[in-house]
């Protein structure tokens, strides 16, 4: 059964404790960006990424937190946006939402990625004030 993010909300503590259980000692250091292979801009210039959640407006939202080393030009940013899609659709998210999360009795599976209505914004394209720092994903 379909859930939508407002019915999410109050499984937002299981669901964080879910991905840190979920990280990998590999990735202590970089996040997901251990999985970037290309020795570019991008590479110099994220020093991690990581997939969290966020109550928003009483909705669950997908959240990318990116730490910088400098700030991304509008193609790195891109490149960026490309390489955390392919994680939420078929790398780390493909995995991780195949897990079940025990909620209050109740098996859920989440999903950070969906084939309709799907959105990567930067926190300033959503008008939140620190630009190029943490992407919001649209809905779980």
């Amino acid at each position: 059964m379909e859930v939508y993010p407002e019915e999410l909300a109050e499984y937002e503590d299981a669901i964080s404790e879910a991905l840190e259980k979920n990280s990998l000692p590999e990735e202590k250091e970089r996040g997901l960006m251990k999985y970037y292979g290309d020795n570019d801009s991008v590479n110099a210039k994220v020093k991690r990424y990581d997939f969290s959640v966020e109550n928003v407006s009483g909705k669950l939202m997908g959240v990318v937190t990116a730490e910088l080393n400098a700030p991304l030009n509008e193609q790195e940013l891109v490149i960026l946006k490309e390489t955390i899609s392919g994680q939420a659709s078929d790398g780390w998210g493909e995995g991780f939402e195949q897990r079940e999360i025990n909620c209050n009795g109740k098996e859920i599976y989440v999903s950070f990625w969906q084939s309709k209505n799907w959105s990567l914004q930067t926190a300033e394209e959503l008008g939140i004030s620190e630009p190029n720092q943490e992407m919001s994903m649209g809905g779980i």
